[in-house]
């Protein structure tokens, strides 16, 4: 099953948000754990940019969640 890029974007962004502020992280506050700049985690969040799968790692690890969980449908 593929998924079109536009609907990838919008199922990480959503997760991306909902555990970030669920560990009481703002975006500067993620971007300086993943070492990457703000506007960076605002873009994901937006559903601007899809983050590498080695991004989604180093995200879930800086929100101590497993990397599958910001690819789960609602």
């Amino acid at each position: 099953m593929t998924m079109p890029n536009e609907e990838a974007k919008k199922i990480v962004s959503y997760n991306l948000k909902k555990y970030r502020e669920s560990a009481g992280l703002t975006q500067i506050a993620l971007s300086i754990k993943i070492n990457k700049n703000p506007e960076y985690i605002s873009k994901i969040e937006r559903a601007v940019v899809l983050p590498s799968v080695e991004m989604i790692f180093k995200i879930a690890a800086a929100l101590n969640i497993e990397p599958y969980k910001l690819l789960m449908t609602k």
